[in-house]
């Protein structure tokens, strides 16, 4: 045997014993994917031939199967002569070694192998991975699906009409009422017949049933004081102003405040209640129904700054916040007042999003709607909020409408008017006169002693918007009728005592 088959097969021979000495660790898989479970190789040695046998372990290829099959992949028989040792420089390299080769690989990757799965390395080191895809869902928006509702607008006669009022998305195939059909103006049908409901047929064939007052009685919320005469329906009282459309031949419980009205059907009357009292006891409703029906206010939570506006409170500093939310589900909100420039509104899930968000720092008079799953109204309200307002000040002192300011000995002197901005700043003012002239001006202004001067309304700039204000000084003032001819004074009044019976004789007040 030549020198070079001696070396060749020592070579075998330490390969094959390398071989074996990794038995039973796990063989890096080569590049091609697998779904199964990478083979696994055993290598075990005859004792007395020195033969070496490699097994290959492989999972069987049928779905489901544990087995597996054996499969012989090299089988040599060495002599068992003592080999000379070798130094390191004599054992040859083997570029095309695979074992090598995927070291090699291994240590260039710094992959981790664990159990013959490779794990890819972090690509952002210190933080998690992230997914910066941009095909994630989007947040839909919430859907509100706004759905004919009943109002009511008194007219130039004080007659109170009825209306069926229609979204504009809201698509109709049919409207009729005892098989007729109602006329209509601007997507509003009036309703001259309360006692029989209207039936709409959509475009896509559903039917909807527009219950009337009938044999009981239909409820509206107004503004304050019935301003304008108009209301949106609502099934219960809550708190605030009220038009109950109710059957002619009924009887109030109570005297009325206000005088009754017609209404577009003229076998109905039109009642008007003001509610203060969430106690069921103290309301008065009718003969024919005694218990009024009777749900809790919508409640605004927030700062409120005190005047004589009929717009609603007025909120500053922080937006309000909706409370006793537990039947509402959607939440409408937008600016009153007419004109392009007005914000028409937006409506949000009360789950979703806040009363805060949605006024995202805007200034101005605003109503809110809420409502239930039905999408029926809860509660309606109006509201005024201004963020830049601090404080109102007449004469350096906090404004309230309870103080009252009697005249000093030589009379009533001007009052200085204040609007305090939230850094301690005059904020700019406009006093509101018809038609509306002038510039905004920084505050103080002066208000001066003249009784028609007592109310005044402001116009107050912010760089969010504008907000109305009205002040009226609750200033002390006499005159006698009718001998003083409407006159006012803010000094007393001086007469004799033969003067004085002369004008009891004569009713004089």
């Amino acid at each position: 045997m030549t020198l070079y088959d001696r070396i060749r097969d020592l070579f075998e021979l330490i390969r094959s014993l390398f071989q074996g000495s990794q038995a039973g660790k796990a063989v890096q898989p080569d590049s091609t994917p697998d779904s199964g479970n990478p083979p696994k190789i055993s290598t075990t040695t005859n004792g007395e031939t020195g033969s070496v046998t490699n097994k290959v372990t492989e999972p069987d290829p049928k779905p489901g199967s544990n087995q597996t099959r054996v499969v012989n992949t090299s089988k040599q028989t060495v002599k068992t002569a003592e080999p000379e040792p070798l130094t390191p420089n004599e054992i040859p390299k083997t570029p095309n070694d695979p074992t090598l080769i995927e070291q090699n690989k291994d240590q260039n990757n710094k992959t981790k192998t664990l159990e013959g799965v490779t794990k890819p390395p972090n690509q952002n080191p210190g933080k998690r991975n992230q997914d910066h895809s941009t095909n994630k869902p989007q947040k839909s928006k919430p859907e509100f699906k706004p759905k004919p509702e009943l109002i009511c607008r008194e007219e130039e006669d004080q007659r109170i009409n009825i209306f069926l009022s229609i979204p504009p998305d809201y698509k109709i195939k049919d409207l009729l009422q005892n098989g007729s059909p109602l006329t209509h103006k601007d997507n509003e049908y009036i309703i001259e017949n309360l006692a029989e409901p209207i039936v709409i047929q959509t475009a896509d064939n559903s039917k909807e049933t527009i219950l009337l007052a009938g044999d009981k009685y239909l409820i509206f919320k107004t503004r304050q004081n019935w301003a304008d005469g108009a209301g949106r329906q609502i099934k219960n009282f809550t708190k605030g102003f009220f038009i109950v459309i109710a059957p002619e031949n009924w009887n109030r419980e109570d005297t009325p405040s206000v005088e009754l009205s017609a209404c577009s059907d003229n076998r109905y009357l039109a009642h008007f209640f003001e509610i203060d009292s969430t106690n069921q006891s103290d309301i008065k409703f009718f003969e024919e129904c005694k218990v009024p029906p009777l749900r809790k206010k919508i409640v605004l939570e927030g700062e409120t700054i005190q005047d004589d506006s009929k717009q609603g409170l007025l909120y500053i500093q922080q937006p309000p916040k909706i409370q006793n939310a537990s039947e509402i589900i959607w939440v409408r909100v937008g600016e009153e007042g007419t004109g392009d420039e007005k914000w028409k509104g937006d409506n949000f899930k009360i789950e979703e999003s806040s009363l805060e968000k949605l006024l995202d720092d805007r200034c101005g008079r605003f109503f809110i709607r809420v409502y239930d799953t039905k999408s029926k109204m809860i509660d309606s309200d109006e509201f005024r909020y201004c963020p830049d307002l601090k404080e109102i000040l007449v004469d350096e002192r906090h404004y309230d409408p309870e103080t009252i300011f009697p005249p000093l000995r030589k009379g009533h002197k001007p009052s200085k008017l204040e609007f305090i901005g939230k850094n301690d700043n005059h904020l700019s003012c406009l006093k509101k006169t018809k038609p509306a002239n002038g510039a905004p001006e920084k505050s103080p202004k002066t208000i001066e002693p003249f009784p028609d001067d007592d109310k005044t309304t402001w116009i107050l700039e912010t760089k969010r918007g504008q907000v109305e204000v009205v002040i009226n000084l609750p200033r002390v003032w006499w005159r006698l009728e009718p001998s003083d001819g409407g006159d006012w004074h803010d000094k007393p009044i001086k007469i004799t005592r033969e003067r004085f019976k002369y004008l009891e004789l004569v009713d004089t007040k």
